[in-house]
């Protein structure tokens, strides 16, 4: 009877050996490395090189006090996590122009933020915070989303104030320059143009006596001279968005399709990029779904402004035009939100995003002919903001 208690005594721990073994090796595997200061953390210092580190910065919506960094493989295996305590650094939004495009700005967004946005230098792999001081009051930079040589950004509150609401504040970082928005004239959540002495950016617009909707438009600022003009190119009740510029010329976006080119002189045409494609009654312009790849090709998520999306790209030499590259972006339920490019490895990194969890990716696709390089899925891909490659 003893011998058979002791049999399977031996039989049990050798079980339970088998689950906690592998159990204590993943924890090993995929413990925790604790880091003060984003300006600190470089992944050089990685083991594997063709792994991929996935940032999900601080949240304090979400109860989240640390920015978490995964460390994963191309299928999406997690190798290493390291937790950042940062009180500067949180829920981002990176930004990359053509002619600076081995930087990124970064601002940020979700109760993180205030009077400096970041730098990150792709090749050197390292973050670096940017103070703006040179304003007489607190504003908090909404964002840094701009093009052109010089560097602009916009702001929450104005600069003349400090106060939130009514006005907010359009920024010339290079130069030091200012101006206060008008009244109902808030700018939209969109990028800004640096566009031959003038800063271009968008109008949200109101909702007048009438039901019409007023104020709507372009705003061309002067910040040299203090003045603020508007341009319609025409139109009513529609949204008009920039979208990029280059020294000759400046695009904007409307969301009935068509899009407005600017010359130097100011001087617009009006072009079509959607005719070969179905016809859709809205074209939705919102969001953070472009990125611009050089001066004549910007990949974008073209939205019907219900439920399907399509990745494409825009190709501005001559006529501008839209061209879906790859059917399976093509007219999905899934929307995607391309992040930036790294010109080195040759790659652009997109999120895929779904309603289901199962078909959340991260995109990796080459940046010359723009065909899938790895595909791997994400989990909680909705807080996810950026995706780095390792050395």
């Amino acid at each position: 009877m003893n011998k058979k208690i002791w049999l399977y005594r031996i039989i049990f721990s050798a079980f339970l050996m088998l689950l906690i073994v592998p159990l204590i090796q993943w924890k090993v595997k995929v413990k925790y490395i604790r880091l003060n200061g984003i300006e600190q953390f470089s992944p050089e210092t990685s083991d594997s090189e063709g792994h991929y580190l996935l940032f999900y910065p601080t949240d304090y919506r979400f109860s989240q006090e640390f920015t978490l960094v995964k460390e994963v493989t191309n299928t999406g295996e997690v190798v290493k996590q390291y937790r950042i305590f940062d009180d500067d650094f949180g829920r981002m939004t990176p930004h990359q122009k053509p002619n600076d495009i081995n930087q990124l700005y970064i601002s940020f967004f979700g109760g993180i933020g205030g009077e400096y946005y970041f730098n990150y230098d792709i090749q050197k792999n390292r973050f670096k915070k940017v103070n703006v001081d040179y304003l007489e009051n607190k504003v908090e930079i909404d964002h840094i989303r701009h093009y052109g040589d010089e560097i602009v950004f916009q702001t929450l509150a104005s600069h003349k104030t400090g106060n939130q609401g009514f006005y907010s504040t359009i920024s010339n970082a290079t130069t030091q320059q200012s101006i206060e928005t008008d009244y109902r004239r808030s700018p939209l959540s969109a990028p800004l143009l640096d566009f031959n002495g003038k800063v271009l950016y968008g109008t949200a617009g109101t909702v007048g006596d009438d039901d019409d909707y007023e104020h709507h438009g372009i705003a061309v600022a002067d910040l040299i001279n203090g003045s603020i003009t508007y341009e319609t190119f025409g139109t009513d009740n529609i949204s008009l968005i920039p979208l990029f510029s280059t020294k000759d010329y400046a695009y904007i976006m409307g969301d009935n399709g068509k899009m407005y080119v600017y010359d130097q002189d100011f001087q617009f045409k009006i072009y079509e990029p959607f005719k070969h494609l179905p016809k859709q009654d809205y074209y939705d312009t919102s969001g953070s779904r472009q990125l611009a790849l050089d001066e004549q090709r910007i990949l974008y998520c073209l939205s019907d402004g219900e439920d399907k999306y399509s990745l494409g790209v825009f190709h501005l030499k001559d006529e501008p035009v839209f061209e879906l590259f790859n059917r399976d972006f093509s007219n999905t339920d899934n929307w995607y939100e391309p992040l930036y490019q790294n010109v080195e490895e040759k790659e652009i990194y997109v999120k895929e995003m779904s309603n289901t969890k199962k078909k959340n990716h991260i995109i990796v696709i080459d940046n010359e002919s723009l065909k899938i390089k790895a595909k791997f899925p994400v989990r909680n891909n909705h807080l996810l903001d950026f995706v780095v490659k390792t050395k």
